[in-house]
This record gives C-alpha cells, structure tokens and sequence, in this order.
C-alpha cells in the first residue's frame, strides 16, 4: 500500500461496482484553476505520461486523502496533450453513458 492514500479513493472503495468518480476535460486547465473557489484544488497540476499519451491533472487541496471536493462528487480536471486521446485506443463498445445526475447535501 502506498504511502498516501491514492486518488479517486482507491484505498477504501467497497461494495459493488458503480461510477464513483468523473474526469472533465479542458483545453485550458490553467484558466479553469484561476475560476475555482479557494480550496478546490491547490495551485498546481501535475504532468503524467502512459505510452505515448500526455496530460495534466489538478491536484487536490488536500492531496493526501484521495477525495476530490464535494466528498467525489466534484469532477477531476484533466487537460490531454497533443491530439492522441486514449480513446481511440478502445475497442466499440454498445455501452454509453445516456444521463448523469449529481446531487449532494
């Protein structure tokens, strides 16, 4: 187990499967880390790299819980590099995401 509790909760999901976590694209994760509310994120992102695919991620205030705002339900923010996208690497598939609905207390 590492150090520090991972991202997205990986270290104490339970129960069944389900979507616990989203991911929102931006062209300009700079831009859209200047329009949060204090606290959200801190004011850095971190560059990550798989393969030949390049991108950057905000990184959570408080990096060392695994939670993003909103106890998840706030989005993570990801900017991709370059044009390869990680889904044209996918197979077809016939399952789609038709609606999602958020709300929290």
């Amino acid at each position: 187990k590492p150090d520090i509790m991972r991202w997205f909760e990986l270290d104490t999901f339970s129960g069944l499967p389900r979507l616990s976590n989203w991911i929102c694209r931006t062209n300009d994760l700079d831009a859209i880390l200047t329009q949060l509310p204090p606290g959200f994120f801190s004011e850095r992102k971190i560059e990550m790299s798989r393969g030949s695919l390049r991108w950057s991620m905000a990184v959570p205030a408080d990096i060392n819980n695994g939670a993003l705002p909103f106890e998840n339900m706030f989005p993570a923010l990801l900017q991709w590099h370059g044009n390869l996208h990680p889904s044209s690497k996918l197979s077809r598939s016939e399952c789609s995401l038709l609606k999602l609905k958020l709300s929290h207390p």
